[in-house]
C-alpha cells in the first residue's frame, strides 16, 4: 500500500453556519475505533499500527469573539475626567444631615473632584468645614447676622434656619470672634484652590468668596464693638450723665386759676386734649415771654 496523506481541514457548514473541526480515529474493527491520529499522518503507518477502520469525526469549535481589549490610554483619560463626591451618611443628627444635603447640592450642580481618593479626603474636609460654620451661624442666629447687613447668598440660604438650640435645652449663644476666626482659617485656604477654577466648581466660587468676605467683615464688626465697649468701661465718667438720660416730672393740677390764666393757656389745653397719650409736645409756642 502506498503512502497517502490525509489533508482534510476544518470547514464551515453553510446550512448551520457553524465552524467544525475534523478529527481522525482508527481501529481494527468498526466497534473499536478510538485511536486518534493527526490529519496529515502517513495512512499506511497509521493503519498498520491501529487498524484499517477509519472514522472521521466533526466537532464544534466554540466561537470566541475577539476581545476588544482595554486601552490603557483610554482608561487614564476616563479616570482623569471622572468626577466624584464624598460618601456622607444620610442618617444622624441635623448637623450630620446637613453634610449629606450639601453633597446633594453639589451633585445637583454637577460638581465633584477628580479621583475618588481626592473626593474622600479633600472633598470631605471641605464639606466638613463649610457646614460647620453654617451650623455655627445658624445656632447663634442667622437673623442677627443678616440684620446687621451681612449678606448670605440665596443659594446658601437653604442650609440656614434649621438649627434650634431649644432642642438641646440651650439658649442661642452670642457670636464670638475667636470661634469665627477659627472657621475662617479653615476655609480661607480654599479660596485659591485650583479645583475652584474648574468648570465643576467655578459656579460656586463667587458664592463661596462672598460668604467668606461676610464672615471676615462680621469679625471686624465684633472686634470694633469690643473696643468701643472696653473704651467706655475705662472712662472715669459715665458715657451719659443722669440729666442726659432724661427725667419726667409730674405736677398736680392747679385748681385755683384766674380767668386770665385760663384764657392765656386755652390753646395749649386744647392741643393737649387732642394729643394721644405719651406723644411729646413742644409747649414753647404756647408760652408767653413772661409767663404768669
Amino acid at each position: 500500500m502506498g503512502v497517502i496523506n490525509i489533508s482534510i481541514k476544518k470547514g464551515v457548514l453553510s446550512e448551520e453556519n457553524r465552524e467544525l473541526e475534523v478529527k481522525v480515529f482508527l481501529g481494527d474493527n468498526i466497534r473499536n475505533i478510538s485511536n486518534g491520529v493527526a490529519l496529515n499522518c502517513p495512512i499506511a503507518d497509521a493503519t498498520k499500527s491501529f487498524g484499517e477502520c477509519i472514522e472521521l469525526r466533526l466537532q464544534d469549535i466554540p466561537t470566541i469573539q475577539p476581545s476588544a481589549g482595554k486601552n490603557a490610554f483610554n482608561i487614564l483619560l476616563q479616570e482623569s475626567s471622572q468626577l466624584y463626591l464624598p460618601n456622607m451618611k444620610e442618617n444622624g443628627n441635623e448637623k450630620e444631615c446637613m453634610k449629606f444635603n450639601f453633597v446633594n447640592y453639589l451633585q445637583e450642580n454637577n460638581a465633584g473632584w477628580v479621583g475618588k481618593d481626592t473626593a474622600e479626603s479633600l472633598g470631605c474636609e471641605f464639606i466638613k468645614y463649610i457646614t460647620e460654620v453654617i451650623w455655627y451661624i445658624d445656632m447663634c442666629g442667622v437673623k442677627k447676622f443678616k440684620d446687621r447687613e451681612y449678606s448670605i447668598s440665596t443659594s446658601l440660604s437653604i442650609f440656614f434656619e434649621h438649627a434650634n438650640p431649644a432642642k438641646y435645652k440651650k439658649k442661642r449663644p452670642d457670636f464670638e470672634k475667636e470661634v469665627l476666626n477659627r472657621h475662617i482659617s479653615n476655609l480661607i485656604t480654599y479660596k485659591e484652590a485650583k479645583w475652584f477654577n474648574k468648570s465643576s466648581f467655578n459656579w460656586f466660587k463667587k458664592t463661596f468668596i462672598e460668604f467668606l468676605d461676610s464672615l471676615i467683615s462680621y469679625v471686624l464688626y465684633l472686634d470694633n464693638q469690643t473696643r468701643v465697649m472696653n473704651k467706655n468701661h475705662a472712662l472715669d465718667k459715665p458715657v451719659r450723665s443722669i440729666a442726659d438720660s432724661g427725667t419726667t416730672t409730674i405736677y398736680n393740677a392747679n385748681k385755683f386759676r384766674s380767668g386770665d390764666i385760663i384764657k392765656k393757656y386755652e390753646p395749649l389745653v386744647d392741643a393737649l386734649q387732642k394729643l394721644e397719650d405719651w406723644v411729646p409736645l413742644d409747649i414753647s409756642p404756647y408760652c408767653l415771654d413772661n409767663p404768669t
